[in-house]
Order: structure tokens, then sequence, then C-alpha cells
């Protein structure tokens, strides 16, 4: 499988392209949620977990109708409406480790 991005211009906006190396079909996905929706089918088995952050809430319901599971790994400061934290989107990376370590365990040692 080949999966591309490309950035197009003038707006920076993605567009993928997704092809198979075995008979050369390919397709380009529009940007937009199209893209999510595809990209997520391809991708995720049945059980997988993903982490992330909530801040891309669409792209968590195209993980979760793909048969993923979502795993917030987010700082706590997004939690806190009062927190003056510069960027609220952080991934906490002690919560990705622990993550990693109970679902890969034979990974977490590389």
């Amino acid at each position: 499988m080949v999966l591309r991005k490309l950035e197009l211009e003038p707006y920076g906006s993605n567009c993928y392209i997704l092809g198979s190396d075995s008979t050369g079909e390919g397709l380009v996905i529009d940007p937009g949620g199209a893209a999510e929706h595809i990209i997520s089918h391809v991708l995720i088995k049945s059980d997988d977990v993903i982490p992330g952050n909530m801040y891309f809430t669409t792209t968590r319901l195209h993980q979760e109708l793909a048969g993923g599971t979502f795993v917030d790994v987010i700082i706590d400061e997004a939690h806190d409406s009062l927190s003056l934290h510069p960027f609220k989107g952080n991934v906490n990376l002690d919560k990705l480790q622990k993550l990693i370590e109970r679902e890969l365990p034979e990974k977490a040692q590389q």
C-alpha cells in the first residue's frame, strides 16, 4: 500500500493519494472528512488502540467507526478551563508511555 500526502497551494490544504503496490491502482482523496474516513478504514484494524488528543474530534470519530479504540493522552491542563497553559493540545508523554507499555509490552522496551 502506498499513502502519500500532498500539500496543495495556495492554502496548504492536504490531499492524499492511496494506492496499491501490487495492482498499480490508486485513488486521490480530496481534503476534508472523506480523507480521514478512508484512511482510517484502510489503516485501522478492529481492536487497534489509537492514542491522540481530544482536540480532533472528527479524527476520533473516524478512528472509532473503523473499529479502533481512541485513548486520550492529552495533558491534564487541557481539562482545566482556568489554566493559562499556552497549548492545551500537547500529548502527555507519561500517559503515552503507559499506554504503550499496557497495549504493546513487546514494543515498550525498544
